[in-house]
């Protein structure tokens, strides 16, 4: 797990006014104006959020678009440049690039499939005779454990994932899945009215064992830091290739793919927004420009956290090597709510 960036209101997320004034013409425009922006501030954080922790998302659906752009236009660029593939020539090229070209990514990509919901992660730096790639691993009470995301617990064998329920590399896992549901699922029963009878002593298997759901061993595990810095990136490929990190490596392309992220976040957000362009145009310019400089920023403490000590956890919890919380747009890493008390319910007599 990791800490995240954002907050439980939206009036908690800035409106970025200092750095872009907007041109108001009355009260009333200046609260909407101001509503939209942050609106729009808390979807980017959000994206940018989910980015690190598995840009499959944003990935797939942009591999899905380009592979429909394929089988519709491929053909009639083909027939162009080449007159004569026409007539029955041309049906016969549809038909092999419907059968050739899917519809939508295989789940056997893996390369979308990026950590920290991938299992994977590499970097072009590596050490002469360091391996290509090195599993995601996260840290707890008990030592440090390779971990996998959701979308792993059990792929079709076909595809050759990760499976979090048949890998023994995920056994501690996978033991602590199946301990701390179980046991919160227990908690709740017993808690409640226990409508269908008491519950009979637990049959536990593959490790599990009845715990505390409230325990460092159900909510201590933060992934190292070194998976935190494998972890940005928009695809499992870029880290792969044996390049220098420029504008072709991992760095190059968080910048590209996040400036895209927010310009795309705001865009889709510009119904709340005021309809004057001079409030528009420049908010989403900085707006992509800020989030590419952050996410530079965050790899570079990232890195340094990773270099330092490849095994801790600062930046899971969006700490940089001198203990200063890392923000992005402003937003702060999130915390938790005042818990309250929740009363439990009884069976009615």
């Amino acid at each position: 797990m990791w800490k995240r960036w954002g907050y439980h209101t939206l009036g908690e997320f800035s409106s970025l006014v200092t750095e872009v004034p907007w041109v108001v013409a009355s009260r009333a425009h200046e609260v909407e104006i101001e509503r939209s922006r942050r609106l729009v501030v808390a979807a980017t954080v959000a994206a940018y959020s989910g980015m690190v922790h598995g840009a499959k998302a944003v990935t797939a659906t942009q591999a899905n678009g380009l592979l429909n752009r394929i089988r519709d236009e491929l053909p009639d660029e083909i027939e162009k440049k080449i007159p004569t593939v026409k007539g029955t020539l041309g049906t016969i090229i549809r038909g092999a690039i419907d059968q050739i070209v899917p519809t939508k990514a295989p789940s056997g990509w893996s390369f979308l499939d990026d950590p920290l919901c991938g299992p994977r992660y590499s970097f072009p730096w590596r050490r002469e005779g360091a391996p290509a790639s090195s599993l995601v691993q996260w840290k707890s009470v008990g030592g440090t454990f390779p971990g996998v995301g959701d979308h792993f617990w059990d792929p079709p064998e076909t595809t050759h994932l990760a499976s979090l329920k048949r890998d023994q590399v995920y056994g501690e896992q996978r033991a602590r899945l199946l301990s701390c549901t179980g046991s919160s699922i227990r908690e709740v029963y017993e808690r409640g009215p226990q409508a269908h009878g008491a519950l009979k002593p637990a049959v536990m298997d593959d490790g599990a064992q009845i715990v505390d759901p409230r325990s460092e061993y159900c909510w201590g595990q933060w992934a190292t830091n070194e998976s935190m810095l494998g972890a940005l990136g928009p695809a499992y490929l870029t880290r792969a290739w044996d390049v220098s990190d420029t504008i072709f490596g991992p760095g190059g392309f968080d910048l590209l793919v996040n400036k895209i992220v927010a310009t795309d976040r705001a865009k889709k957000l510009l119904w709340y927004m005021s309809d004057d362009d001079q409030d528009k145009l420049p908010f989403i310019d900085y707006l992509g420009s800020r989030l590419a400089l952050d996410s530079a920023k965050v790899r570079l403490a990232f890195a340094a956290n990773a270099t330092y000590d490849p095994e801790g956890t600062d930046s899971a919890r969006l700490l940089g090597p001198a203990g200063k919380e890392i923000t992005v747009l402003d937003a702060a890493p999130s915390r938790p709510r005042r818990s309250t008390s929740i009363p439990i319910l009884r069976a009615r007599e």
